[in-house]
């Protein structure tokens, strides 16, 4: 569940950084230009903004909360993984099995 959680998190970052860069290209683009038009992409440029820093804050709240309730340990942790045979492996090694 780990690695899925932490792809989700991550991918929600990235998204957020691409709607990002998009509001604020289209802020730009509609402070070097004028005419009909220019006042709509500025205002949709600046909500695409504010939404993707409600979401960035709001996917960063809940990935530090799963991480202090211990919802993102790794599977297995070393101390499971102790005393505990390798399965699937012979003592020969890796050379004596060519």
């Amino acid at each position: 569940m780990y690695l899925y959680e932490m792809f989700l998190f991550h991918s929600a970052m990235m998204l957020t950084l691409i709607a990002l860069a998009l509001g604020v290209g289209l802020v730009v683009w509609a402070a070097r230009n004028k005419g009909q038009g220019v006042g709509f992409a500025k205002g949709f440029g600046w909500l695409i903004i504010i939404i993707a820093i409600v979401g960035s804050l709001c996917s960063d709240y809940f990935a530090v909360t799963a991480w202090y309730k211990g919802l993102s340990q790794a599977p297995m942790s070393m101390n499971q993984m102790q005393n505990k045979p390798m399965t699937g492996h012979n003592s020969v090694g890796y050379m004596g099995r060519l």
